[in-house]
């Protein structure tokens, strides 16, 4: 049996994989010229190694913060003091 660690590694990695394939497709369709991520700090390190060069390029702002736990409306509260607000 192996330890729950690995599994729990294993399923990130396929996340992130997963993530980063969406992202590509979205680029070459032409959805988007500039992305901001927002994504725990362990994700978002993972994501900036498997994310492609074209997308890479895209990335306005990164944000390393789990949102998890937020719900609709702290979620909207946050977006609007740290990005729109501040932009």
């Amino acid at each position: 049996m192996e330890p729950r660690g690995d599994v729990h590694d294993e399923e990130a990695a396929r996340f992130t994989r997963e993530i980063a394939t969406v992202l590509a497709d979205a680029e070459r369709a032409g959805a988007f010229s500039h992305i901001i991520i927002i994504a725990a700090p362990r994700l978002l390190g993972q994501l900036r190694d498997a994310l492609p060069d074209a997308v890479k390029r895209c990335v306005t702002t990164e944000i390393a913060k789990d949102l998890t736990a937020y719900d609709a409306a702290q979620l909207t509260d946050w977006l609007r003091k740290e990005l729109w607000e501040k932009g």
